[in-house]
């Protein structure tokens, strides 16, 4: 991802919330047809929507977390 997009989402999250942030995420990656980190862009958005965490954790991860009482 080039600079000047990373800003603008940097900036996004910042004003609008990380949200908009990954819609505005998604149309670029749309716009670009790259269409396998839209995929992935995607995936990320409906993780948010959930409210569960952004980025997949590891079996021995959850297994922490779960031990010290925290909802995965």
């Amino acid at each position: 991802m080039e600079a000047t997009l990373f800003d603008e989402l940097q900036q996004t999250i910042t004003s609008d919330g990380p949200a908009k942030a990954i819609d505005r995420l998604c149309a670029q990656l749309r716009e670009r047809k790259d269409y396998g980190s839209l995929f992935y862009a995607m995936l990320l958005k409906k993780r948010h929507e959930l409210g569960v965490s952004p980025l997949p954790l590891e079996a021995a991860e959850i297994e922490r977390l779960v031990g010290d009482g925290v909802a995965v």
